[in-house]
């Protein structure tokens, strides 16, 4: 009966540690999937700006147009 209960135990701690081992398998997945989407976050952050500084200089540029035309339009 001794054997029994002593292969028992054997067999839930190898249990234990496959669950322990899946679970820090799943932390590792989890902690690279987030990381990824902040790359793409921070990627799509910086593609708006560049967008917005484009604008910008145009909106400036036209401003100057306006000014040189001495406010009668863009010819």
């Amino acid at each position: 009966m001794a054997g029994g209960l002593s292969y028992l135990n054997v067999t839930n701690g190898l249990f234990m540690i496959a669950i322990i081992v899946f679970a820090g398998l799943l932390g590792l997945l989890l902690s690279m999937m987030m990381r990824r989407q902040q790359t793409r976050e921070q990627a799509h952050e910086r593609m708006l700006e560049r967008e917005r500084q484009e604008h910008h200089a145009q909106t400036l540029d036209y401003a100057a147009q306006v000014h040189d035309s001495g406010g009668r339009g863009i010819r």
